[in-house]
């Protein structure tokens, strides 16, 4: 697994997560937002369903600050929704870094020290 150091400052950091931790956390934020569009769409149809019989000023009301909220919801899914995919993505390329540097070090000479 890579040590990857980092400066922040006067502080150090190093990065010892395998790739397979990364790949799980991208999993698991895929199951969540899973679970939070499931909630959000059947409260998305209970709404639905009591604006029907609503009129006038309520209704309108409703239905603008709805949008808005369902805005920032769809902006907050998308985002959510990308991390995973880029966790994704960071998994794989650091897997392929890993087993390539595996592969290398297999090929050096055992006499070297």
């Amino acid at each position: 697994m890579a040590d990857n150091e980092k400066t922040t400052g006067d502080a150090l950091w190093n990065l010892n997560i395998p790739p397979e931790e990364i790949s799980n956390a991208a999993k698991q934020v895929d199951e969540i937002m899973g679970e939070i569009i499931k909630n959000y769409t059947a409260i998305n149809d209970e709404v639905g369903v009591i604006l029907h019989n609503w009129q006038g000023l309520a209704h309108d009301k409703h239905v603008d600050l709805f949008n808005e909220d369902a805005a920032l919801y769809n902006e907050y899914i998308e985002e959510a929704k990308y991390d995973a995919f880029r966790m994704f993505v960071v998994s794989d390329a650091y897997s392929a870094v890993e087993q390539r540097n595996v592969e290398r070090s297999g090929r050096l000479s055992s006499d070297i020290f």
